[in-house]
């Protein structure tokens, strides 16, 4: 009797890897603009218009953590778009001017900081790392994930292999999508907040049903079996089960030969 084909998932694998693709194709595109040209970078806390971390370059401009952003490029500051987008967007030799309000007491008031956006001479290292953490390693993972899926749509272990796949290029945040047009942008950010959220509850199901090739008892150092591996191994010097010892490396168990009863014979 001929196998009905899983297209239903085969459907929902294929939805799933457009929406990836969709999502990496310009963020790699950002990632390379980047390795042409420099900004000194400031982020700004998460629904606050507070600065948060700012860089060496930033600060030698005037930025201080804690200020308070009032408008970017002439435009008032409502959100994290109107601090991405100019980032993206700001051409070489221009300059983004950003209004501030100090935290410092002692210098109340507003200023006014330009930061240059200068070219940079291209960095074969800078790119190289770029392109491995940002598009080798993503593709690597998200590969693997659908490959096992469709050779397996069947399985729920290689769903979740899947998305487990799926969430390792979001551990790094560069601030990219927020600079993304409306509507396009909120998607993203929701694609990327929830799988970049996802992780440790993945991990710990990953860890949990994920099946294991050594189906079977603990081996005992009584038994003379091979402890390898994660084996928590009962010391036979102690009758307590809570004595343990964990075995890192293949190491041979068997017990020692009892002594020989005979006296030892001088050679002299």
């Amino acid at each position: 009797m001929p196998v009905k084909r899983p297209i239903f998932r085969y459907c929902v694998l294929a939805f799933l890897f457009t929406i990836t693709v969709a999502y990496e194709a310009p963020y790699l595109h950002d990632i390379l603009w980047e390795t042409t040209r420099t900004v000194p970078f400031f982020s700004i806390q998460t629904a606050t218009d507070r600065v948060d971390v700012v860089t060496t370059e930033a600060a030698q401009a005037g930025i201080h953590r804690g200020d308070e952003v009032l408008s970017i490029d002439g435009r008032p500051y409502r959100g994290l778009a109107d601090w991405a987008r100019p980032f993206a967007d700001a051409p070489i030799g221009s300059s983004i001017a950003v209004v501030l309000r100090s935290s410092d007491p002692t210098h109340p008031g507003e200023r006014t900081v330009a930061l240059p956006v200068k070219a940079i001479p291209v960095d074969v290292w800078r790119l190289v790392v770029g392109l491995v953490l940002y598009f080798l390693l993503p593709a690597i993972c998200m590969l693997l994930g659908f490959w096992v899926a469709f050779q397996r749509p069947r399985d729920p272990m290689a769903w979740l292999l899947l998305v487990l796949m799926l969430t390792f290029p979001h551990l790094f945040e560069s601030y990219k999508a927020e600079a993304w047009p409306a509507g396009w942008r909120e998607a993203a950010m929701l694609y990327h907040v929830t799988l970049g959220s996802l992780l440790p509850l993945l991990m710990f199901l990953f860890g949990r049903f994920f099946p294991n090739h050594l189906n079977r008892a603990p081996p005992s150092i009584e038994s003379g079996e091979p402890c390898s591996g994660v084996w928590l191994c009962p010391s036979p010097s102690s009758p307590s089960s809570a004595r343990l010892s964990l075995s890192l490396t293949s190491v041979t168990t068997a017990p020692l030969p009892p002594l020989s009863a005979e006296p030892i014979r001088s050679t002299a």
